[in-house]
């Protein structure tokens, strides 16, 4: 999308247009950012307590359980030998 702007009152109003959007966009982002880093109520039932620990639990398990697929696969094989190339019938070199 091309913008031609055609005067300098143009290109201020269009200035000011995207500040006020740029400012709004900042208040819904601060919002969010409150909202994440907001410390739980002290009232929390026991069942929800508990079901946050399991999630938790759950998440730290996955993460273990991926880190060691990723150790498996991309270790350095110390145990294997090297074994030597058959020759192909069409070999050139």
């Amino acid at each position: 999308m091309e913008n031609r702007y055609h005067s300098l009152e143009e290109i201020r109003l269009r200035k000011a247009e995207l500040r006020s959007e740029l400012q709004k966009e900042r208040g819904t982002i601060g919002g969010m950012t409150h909202s994440l880093f907001q410390k739980e109520d002290e009232s929390v039932r026991p069942t929800r307590r508990i079901v946050g620990i399991m999630s938790r639990g759950a998440n730290i398990v996955d993460g273990a359980i991926l880190a060691w697929k990723l150790y498996r696969r991309f270790r350095p094989e110390q145990k294997k030998k090297l074994q030597p190339r058959k020759r192909s019938r069409f070999r050139l070199f």
